[in-house]
């Protein structure tokens, strides 16, 4: 074993060698990876292309390396992601490796397995917080993938039949899509994952950590202070504005963060389905339609709150679920931060 051991740690090292001395990285990229987006600014737009160097070494990059800072928080949402987030979670993805641990002999070499895979999940944590399941092209986890064996070699001891078959039974809600059709489009035709099923979407936080994940095909936006990003294939971001596109059957999902506590919020539908809407995710307080618009103002429910890929500071992030009793058709949704109201007895402003 230990020359296994050493043999292992000298391949290991020969490729890191290569990969630094070729690319100036240690990673299979062979070269660091620099990119922006939107929250970030542009370089040579936003900010002089002069700084976009500091700005790299600030907020990181896309190459391994170990984050500068260690982010409690952040790290705390991670863990519940990893173990049941809707898009990469172990425990529906992956839920089939508890019948290891249930087996499990608590032998050295065994108990030296557990240890082991751990603290490769923890390592990953900690170099990639924004990015841990591997990026956009993963199915689940495939960071994960070549630790999914050592959980098998946990087992040792006797355990009844029905423990597989209860494991298959947990998995069913979460593994349904997989089981029957296994070759389909990794993105379907919807423009979401084609592996999370709709008691996931319904049931299993989205990982507002991650930066790769798309499952509406739509990227997310920032507007006046706002976060924005579609949640739901019925919803699509424009450019320009703070206007969002319904369109199709099933709940509009919108989630948004703000570096700043947001109190009220103004939504604004323009539907012939505008008086039918409810809204899941906050405390409505007012709600008025008049010429088939739809105006309500929400206090939402904070859904969490850490750093992001973008920013080094917690933000507070939010979720909005917007349900209609029939597909959304030439629906146009705005949504702003609202002004707090005027004090009673407080002079009106000035026209």
């Amino acid at each position: 074993s230990s020359a296994t051991a050493a043999g292992g740690a000298a391949v290991a090292l020969l490729v890191v060698g290569i990969a630094a001395a070729r690319g100036a990285a240690w990673s299979s990229y062979r070269a660091e990876r620099q990119s922006f987006q939107s929250p970030q600014g542009f370089p040579g737009v936003d900010f002089a292309a002069a700084e976009w160097p500091r700005i790299v070494d600030e907020r990181g990059s896309h190459q391994w390396r170990l984050a500068s800072t260690f982010e409690p928080r952040q790290t705390a949402w991670n863990v519940v992601y990893l173990l049941v987030g809707r898009h990469v979670g172990l425990l529906p993805y992956f839920l089939p490796l508890l019948l290891g641990l249930v087996a499990l002999r608590a032998d050295a070499a065994r108990l030296a397995l557990l240890l082991a895979a751990g603290a490769t999940l923890a390592a990953l944590l900690w170099i990639r917080p924004e990015n841990f399941w591997g990026g956009g092209g993963a199915l689940a986890n495939r960071y994960f993938l070549p630790l999914y064996p050592a959980f098998w070699f946990l087992a040792g001891r006797r355990r009844s039949a029905l423990w597989p078959a209860a494991a298959a039974l947990a998995a069913l809600p979460w593994m349904l899509p997989l089981w029957m059709a296994p070759a389909r489009p990794f993105v379907d035709a919807r423009g979401g994952y084609g592996h999370v099923s709709a008691a996931a979407q319904r049931l299993l936080p989205f990982e507002t950590t991650q930066s790769h994940l798309k499952p509406s095909g739509s990227e997310d936006v920032i507007h006046g202070g706002l976060w924005v990003k579609s949640l739901s294939p019925v919803t699509r971001g424009e450019k320009e504005g703070m206007r969002l596109r319904l369109r199709g059957a099933g709940a509009a999902e919108l989630l948004f963060a703000s570096a700043t506590p947001v109190e009220r919020l103004e939504l604004v539908l323009s539907s012939p389905l505008a008086a039918d809407v409810t809204v899941a995710g906050g405390r409505i307080i007012e709600r008025t339609v008049a010429d088939g618009r739809l105006r309500l103002v929400v206090a939402p429910r904070v859904y969490a709150r850490h750093a992001s890929w973008w920013t080094a500071e917690p933000w507070w992030f939010y979720r909005l679920r917007l349900v209609a009793p029939a597909p959304w058709a030439r629906s146009v949704l705005s949504l702003r931060r609202a002004p707090e109201p005027a004090a009673a007895g407080a002079p009106s402003a000035a026209p």
